[in-house]
């Protein structure tokens, strides 16, 4: 996809199955005639067994700053809400954000906040009571090929899904917003609670704030970007 600075949410993407993996994007985008500045990325899926691997790779014709994350939402059990699945992790540090959900520049450790989900949680307060998160959590992972940055388990045990990704950021969202007006699949309705977000992203905002990892990538340092997802 080549785009002169157009919201790529607000695109209509060319999709292609493939019985080998095509290639990640290698066209020049400063050549002649390319519209500057200039974007040309590649998203690809690919599932081997269980494990779905999504690779995103971007081109750029000069500095630019690009952040894409995957927002699937799952639920473990197919229906209901996602409350009692238990989640674990690998989240060291949160970046709080400010009333208008902005995040203040700050990166706070998760130790003894709502945010720790390192030895895994529900998404209730110790009363039951429901708790929301859109939140970033910075992620430390260990050897990310190997080890995920987040387990998440239905609360019947039936399915786990574990990620794999060696970028900085961790968003989970956890539908407190949800309210869907059509039907999906087997003519479910899903509604508050009803799925959960994990989109490993670099940290939103970071162009506004310098302490976080840089996002703005070049000609010299393109865009790379991999997430593995299995569920069984």
């Amino acid at each position: 996809m080549n785009t002169p600075f157009k919201l790529i949410s607000l695109l209509v993407f060319l999709l292609s199955a493939c019985a080998s993996p095509p290639p990640l994007p290698a066209a020049d985008p400063t050549a002649p005639g390319a519209a500057a500045p200039n974007l040309d990325f590649t998203v690809r899926y690919s599932l081997n067994r269980w494990r779905l691997r999504i690779e995103m790779a971007a081109l750029v014709s000069e500095a630019t700053p690009i952040n894409m994350v995957q927002h699937n939402y799952f639920n473990l059990l197919g229906q209901g809400d996602v409350l009692d699945h238990n989640f674990r992790i690998l989240g060291e540090t949160y970046t709080p954000l400010s009333p208008a959900l902005i995040p203040t520049g700050e990166i706070v450790p998760v130790g003894g906040t709502p945010f720790d989900f390192r030895s895994g949680r529900t998404l209730r307060d110790s009363d039951g009571t429901p708790r929301a998160y859109d939140i970033n959590l910075g992620l430390g992972v260990k050897d990310p090929e190997k080890n995920p940055a987040a387990v998440v388990t239905a609360p019947d045990r039936s399915l786990t899904l574990r990620l794999w990704s060696a970028q900085p950021g961790l968003q989970l969202y956890t539908g407190a917003y949800l309210n869907s007006l059509d039907a999906g699949l087997g003519d479910i309705h899903y509604k508050q609670y009803g799925g959960f977000c994990l989109e490993d992203q670099m940290f939103p905002d970071a162009l506004n704030h310098p302490n976080f990892p840089s996002i703005v990538v070049s000609p010299e340092k393109p865009y790379t970007h991999w997430c593995e997802i299995e569920i069984n």
